[in-house]
């Protein structure tokens, strides 16, 4: 009996010190995911001659863009002449001065502008012409597209695929990662090496 409850013993101490040995001393980190899925997309530079750029925004209840990201806006638009964005111009909708309330705290606003542009597909000739109201801050930050504005426009994002798909076309739209930042874009103006392309 004695050495039978002494083996029992000799057991249990065995069981605690093999569970001591094998728990380390601080928790295990479970394996990181590589949530990389937007980095096999091509880079763009912000000022691309070809491209007027806007950020994807989940955390903007209203379309906000720097005042250098309008005026290269603006001037890469008076290249076009031809195609769909003819007769169609910037303007100011209101120059009232707001504060707006977000994450880093509060940011004033000078004005809210609208601006023309047009969503180009991947496949097909897919092309809608939209209308951008956004809110004029300083700096040259591109336009940030709101939760409401990119629900106008039908976006589905998928963060692990890397891909954007549009409603009002019904086609993935061309993504693209900004050089110095990393942030994905996507084109809310493609500006063509000929003008007259737009037409095709």
């Amino acid at each position: 009996v004695f050495r039978s409850q002494n083996a029992k013993r000799v057991r249990r101490i065995q069981k605690v010190l093999h569970f001591q040995q094998s728990t380390p001393d601080k928790p295990v980190k479970a394996p990181r995911r590589d949530l990389t899925g937007y980095r096999h997309l091509p880079e763009i530079d912000e000022e691309d001659p070809h491209h007027v750029l806007a950020v994807p925004d989940t955390g903007c209840n209203n379309n906000c863009h720097g005042v250098k990201w309008r005026e290269r806006a603006e001037m890469l638009l008076g290249r076009l002449n031809k195609g769909p964005m003819v007769g169609r111009q910037p303007f100011w909708i209101s120059n009232e001065r707001r504060e707006f309330k977000g994450i880093g705290g509060k940011s004033t606003t000078y004005g809210e502008h609208q601006f023309p542009g047009h969503i180009h597909g991947l496949e097909g000739d897919g092309l809608a012409p939209i209308d951008i109201k956004s809110h004029e801050q300083d700096g040259s930050h591109n336009l940030l597209m709101s939760m409401d504005f990119m629900g106008k426009l039908g976006l589905v994002i998928d963060c692990t695929n890397g891909t954007t798909y549009c409603k009002a076309i019904k086609d993935f739209i061309p993504c693209y990662r900004m050089k110095k930042t990393g942030l994905v874009c996507i084109s809310i103006l493609n500006i063509p090496e000929h003008p007259y392309d737009l037409l095709k």
